[in-house]
Protein backbone atom coordinates (compact mmCIF):
# COMPACT_ATOMS: atom_id res chain seq x y z
CA UNK A 1 0.00 0.00 0.00
CA UNK A 2 3.18 2.22 -0.34
CA UNK A 3 4.44 4.23 -2.71
CA UNK A 4 7.73 3.22 -4.40
CA UNK A 5 8.80 6.39 -4.55
CA UNK A 6 8.67 6.29 -0.30
CA UNK A 7 11.00 3.31 0.03
CA UNK A 8 11.87 2.17 -3.42
CA UNK A 9 15.89 3.71 -5.19
CA UNK A 10 15.46 5.67 -7.99
CA UNK A 11 16.20 2.66 -10.11
CA UNK A 12 13.73 0.90 -8.98
CA UNK A 13 11.19 3.92 -9.07
CA UNK A 14 12.27 4.40 -12.53
CA UNK A 15 12.11 0.66 -13.39
CA UNK A 16 8.35 0.30 -12.14
CA UNK A 17 7.20 3.35 -14.46
CA UNK A 18 8.55 1.48 -16.94
CA UNK A 19 7.17 -1.75 -16.09
CA UNK A 20 3.69 -0.16 -15.79
CA UNK A 21 4.27 1.58 -18.70
CA UNK A 22 5.26 -1.71 -20.96
CA UNK A 23 1.86 -3.46 -18.80
CA UNK A 24 -0.15 -0.41 -20.78
CA UNK A 25 0.90 -1.00 -23.87
CA UNK A 26 0.54 -4.71 -23.84
CA UNK A 27 -3.57 -4.01 -22.82
CA UNK A 28 -3.70 -1.72 -25.35
CA UNK A 29 -2.38 -3.57 -27.84
CA UNK A 30 -4.14 -6.71 -26.83
CA UNK A 31 -7.94 -4.54 -26.56
CA UNK A 32 -6.99 -2.54 -29.68
CA UNK A 33 -5.95 -4.90 -32.62
CA UNK A 34 -4.35 -1.83 -34.52
CA UNK A 35 -0.66 -0.73 -34.94
CA UNK A 36 1.01 0.89 -32.76
CA UNK A 37 3.73 3.26 -32.22
CA UNK A 38 6.27 3.14 -29.71
CA UNK A 39 8.19 6.45 -28.01
CA UNK A 40 11.06 5.83 -25.95
CA UNK A 41 12.59 8.73 -24.24
CA UNK A 42 15.73 7.08 -22.70
CA UNK A 43 14.96 4.67 -20.45
CA UNK A 44 17.03 2.35 -22.01
CA UNK A 45 20.23 3.64 -20.54
CA UNK A 46 19.62 2.29 -17.26
CA UNK A 47 18.96 -0.96 -17.92
CA UNK A 48 20.67 -4.00 -17.51
CA UNK A 49 21.27 -6.05 -20.27
CA UNK A 50 18.82 -9.16 -19.07
CA UNK A 51 16.13 -5.64 -18.70
CA UNK A 52 17.01 -4.08 -21.79
CA UNK A 53 16.12 -7.80 -24.05
CA UNK A 54 12.76 -7.85 -22.21
CA UNK A 55 11.91 -4.61 -22.73
CA UNK A 56 13.23 -5.01 -26.52
CA UNK A 57 11.32 -8.29 -26.14
CA UNK A 58 7.93 -6.89 -24.90
CA UNK A 59 7.78 -3.90 -28.01
CA UNK A 60 8.73 -6.08 -30.65
CA UNK A 61 4.84 -5.80 -31.44
CA UNK A 62 4.62 -2.59 -32.15
CA UNK A 63 4.50 -1.19 -35.80
CA UNK A 64 7.12 1.66 -35.16
CA UNK A 65 9.35 2.86 -32.42
CA UNK A 66 10.72 5.96 -31.74
CA UNK A 67 14.16 6.20 -29.11
CA UNK A 68 15.83 8.88 -27.86
CA UNK A 69 18.83 8.75 -26.11
CA UNK A 70 21.14 11.06 -23.90
CA UNK A 71 24.58 9.30 -25.02
CA UNK A 72 25.05 7.26 -27.79
CA UNK A 73 23.54 3.42 -26.80
CA UNK A 74 25.96 0.92 -25.76
CA UNK A 75 23.83 -1.98 -27.48
CA UNK A 76 22.64 -2.82 -31.00
CA UNK A 77 18.51 -2.19 -31.77
CA UNK A 78 17.06 -5.38 -32.76
CA UNK A 79 15.85 -5.40 -36.61
CA UNK A 80 14.97 -1.13 -36.79
CA UNK A 81 15.87 1.25 -39.26
CA UNK A 82 18.19 4.07 -37.00
CA UNK A 83 18.20 7.35 -38.44
CA UNK A 84 21.26 9.34 -35.80
CA UNK A 85 21.17 12.68 -35.10
CA UNK A 86 24.55 13.93 -35.18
Amino acid sequence: GKLPRTYGSTGQVRLSALLLKLAQYRIVRAASGVPLAVLVDDVTGELDADNLQLFFNTISGAQQAFFTFADKPGFTLPDLTVIPFD
